[in-house]
Parts: C-alpha cells; structure tokens; sequence
C-alpha cells in the first residue's frame, strides 16, 4: 500500500522523516537508494523547518506495548514524548493536519491537539478504524466471502472496551442476519488481533499504515462522502449520548465530503446495547485524560 502513495503521478510529495535515533539512518539511506525510480518526491530526515511547514504529520514516535499487556501501559511514557515534540513547535502552515497513529491512539490524539494548540478538525487519530477493517475481514472469513464486500464498524477506544457496532454490518450493501455469525468468536479474533500479530511480529506495520495511507487519500483525492471510524475529539451530540463532560478523543464515525477538506461527526442510529458499550468505553477514555 505503501508503494501506491509514492507512485502517485498527481502529488509531488516532500517527504520528511523526523527521529532522534542514529539507528534510523540505514532505513533512511534504504529509502533515497529507491529515489531514482521516484523522481517526483523528495525525502529528507530531520529537517526542523520542513517539519513546521508541513501540509500533513504522521504522528508515529512512541514506545510499544507488550504482548498481553494493555496498551494503556504505555501511555505516560507515549504522552511525554508528544508533549516534547509539539509543545515548542509554531507551525508555519495554519492548515496543517496530525494523523495520530501512536498508542493509545485516543489518549494521544487528544494531547496531540493540547500540546499543539490546533483546532479540534486538525488532529485526527487512526482510533478503531483498524479494528474496522479488521472485524471486516473476520466476518468475511465465516461469511465466505471477499473482505472488500463487507462493511463493519468498531467505535469507542482503540482498544480492551472496543464496541463492534453490528447493527450497521453490511454485506455487499445487504444488512447481515447476526445468526448467520459466531459474534463471540468475531469479538475475541478483533480484540485479540494485536495480540496475535505481536506474537511473531514486534508491532502492527502494514494495516495501521493502510490505514493512514487511506485517510491521506480521504483528503487528497477528488470522492464522493464517506464515512469512516476515526478517533475524533466528541461533539455535544456525543457529549449528552454518552453522559462525557471532557473533550475527549474516541472512535466516531467520521463523514469526509469535499474531497476530504472538511469532515465531521456523524450521528448513527444505534441499538440500546451498543450506545451502553460506547458509553463505558468513553467514560474509560474520560477517566484516563
């Protein structure tokens, strides 16, 4: 996926790598030995001021969580460190946009926007759209069909309290008898997913980057509106649902529309069930920022 956003013939892409780590050096010189074929794109590391004019920041930099330990852990340690990054930077590009990728993606989207000072609509987390996608492709595996013909919705945090919201599971546009599916089964493999990938792997690399190579896409590329679960800082709406008095950042769903420039929460029709799961994971996500 990686390969899509670096061949596209549209954007002429400056591309700065910003990491105190001598050790990122040789993936740096990795990544200038493939320029000659990418004429069109730039790449240069650690360049401060390429940072403060940035039209779009991945937000990446954290440590890890370790396997069958709650990603929570990690939180501290994850929120000094945005903290260091952007609490001393003036962005020279008032339209600038954060991607927060970073564990717990909530908790950092949130101080992301603190330590930045940008508006809310600035600062968007990767958050369970992830799960999302996830959850899709786990429903296409007992449904025996395409992951692409299936669309599934996760809410609420990135993580333990998670809500797969199976009232809006589609299939190919058709809405999924739930008798047709072993849910218990679908919650654990979703829940899980992190956990399994970590046992062989030191973190999740290539669905997180679709991820964010997707929502770069939402906000370059000429659509149609979409919805998609991002983690968002909670609108009123939301606020009085869930009974939230902080700004929080939790998985919504979020509706791009004029070629991803402008996007909003969106208000869901939601079962009883789901809107109580969504609530104890917002007032989780409350009691930790």
């Amino acid at each position: 996926m990686a390969w899509s956003l670096l061949n596209d013939p549209v954007h002429d892409w400056n591309i700065n790598i910003m990491d105190p780590s001598i050790e990122k050096k040789g993936g740096i010189l990795d990544l200038l030995h493939a320029t000659p074929l990418h004429p069109f794109h730039k790449i240069t590391f650690n360049n401060k001021r390429s940072f403060k004019n940035s039209d779009y920041i991945i937000h990446c930099a954290g440590g890890t969580g370790k396997i069958k330990k709650d990603r929570n852990e990690v939180a501290k340690q994850n929120i000094r460190i945005t903290r260091e990054i952007f609490e001393k930077v003036s962005f020279q590009n008032p339209g600038v946009r954060i991607i927060v990728v970073t564990n717990p993606v909530d908790i950092i989207s949130y101080h992301t926007r603190r330590a930045t000072r940008l508006s809310s609509d600035q600062v968007i987390g990767t958050g369970t759209f992830l799960d999302s996608i996830r959850l899709s492709y786990y429903v296409s595996q007992q449904l025996k069909v395409t992951a692409a013909e299936v669309t599934a919705l996760v809410l609420g945090e990135h993580g333990e309290t998670m809500v797969p919201v199976y009232s809006q599971l589609r299939n190919s546009g058709k809405k999924v008898p739930l008798k047709n599916l072993n849910i218990n089964l679908l919650n654990k493999f979703t829940r899980n997913a992190a956990f399994e990938i970590k046992k062989t792997q030191g973190a999740t690399y290539y669905g997180v980057s679709a991820v964010v190579l997707r929502l770069l896409n939402l906000f370059l590329i000429p659509q149609n509106s979409i919805v998609m679960p991002c983690s968002m800082q909670i609108n009123k709406d939301y606020q009085k649902l869930l009974g939230i008095k902080k700004n929080i950042y939790l998985g919504l769903p979020v509706e791009f529309y004029d070629t991803g420039q402008r996007f909003q929460v969106k208000s869901l029709e939601l079962t009883k069930k789901e809107i109580a799961n969504l609530k104890i994971s917002a007032q989780k996500l409350q009691s930790l920022v």
